[in-house]
């Protein structure tokens, strides 16, 4: 046995190149079909948020505030009970 004989295959060059042609005509493809449902997506969202009534900034500020006024009610409850909300005294001094 020689070495040509051992594992020698022959590959058809033309088959091969046509297979990598369309393998990137096909990447390209996907690249830019992707392109194109990530921009309709994105206009798709944008119309739906002018559509709200209150913008997306406002509402942030709007909810932080009221978690903000609810935390600081809430520590001034507690440094003028002295204890933790809902535990009787017998059971923190116990």
């Amino acid at each position: 046995m020689t070495e040509d004989s051992i594992g020698a295959r022959t590959v058809n060059r033309r088959l091969l190149s046509g297979g990598l042609v369309m393998l990137g005509l096909g990447g390209i493809l996907w690249v830019a079909g992707s392109l194109v449902t990530t921009a309709v997506a994105v206009a798709a969202v944008r119309g739906r948020i002018q559509q709200w009534d209150e913008p997306p900034g406002a509402k942030a500020r709007r909810r932080y505030t009221q978690a903000r006024s609810a935390a600081i009610a809430g520590a001034h409850g507690w440094r003028q009970n002295g204890q933790r909300p809902g535990v009787s005294a017998d059971v923190v001094a116990g």
